[in-house]
């Protein structure tokens, strides 16, 4: 276990390590989806060859490779938590539901990130639809994913150590 969390922090740059490994996943996942939405911002209509283009490619493969690290270690993750049993606990049912939505999430962006199409579009009302369906029960999650003006993770005094 403890290499796995090593090789998280290593790997994904996670950045505090007096949280539980899933709030340092939210707040990893919160942080990407910002500089994500920051990018979408600036060159999502940047024509293929345009200049704009140009300025913008080398963040898109930066992005790309960092929710691509994120990726790893959600999987690594998701193999720690194991397949799920008939008693399992409901926090443990819970942790791997939000890993699993912010897995489909993260390879959305990566495939997606600047390409405009209709599957696309869909794929990402659709998660945000899923995201908004469950985020009442799992409250705890998104408050962990919230992060200041700077990009910084709020510490959340709730959190069970």
């Amino acid at each position: 276990m403890k290499r796995l969390i090593t090789a998280l922090l290593l790997t994904a740059g996670f950045s505090c390590l007096a949280l539980p490994l899933s709030a340092l996943v939210a707040q990893e996942g919160a942080k990407l989806t910002k500089k994500t939405a920051e990018w979408k911002q600036k060159c999502a209509n940047a024509e293929s060859g345009s200049e704009l283009w140009y300025t913008c490619y080398p963040k898109r493969v930066e992005l790309s490779g960092e929710w691509g690290k994120f990726v790893v270690g959600l999987n690594e993750e998701l193999n720690g938590l194991g397949k799920p049993g008939p008693n399992e606990e409901k926090r443990i049912t819970d942790r791997r539901k939000m890993m699993e939505f912010e897995l489909s999430y993260a390879l959305h962006n990566i495939k997606c990130l600047g390409v405009n199409t209709a599957r696309c579009s869909e794929e990402e009302s659709k998660l945000t639809e899923e995201g908004k369906s469950w985020s009442a029960d799992l409250a705890w999650w998104s408050s962990l994913r919230q992060l200041d003006e700077h990009g910084k993770p709020i510490p959340n005094k709730d959190l069970d150590h």
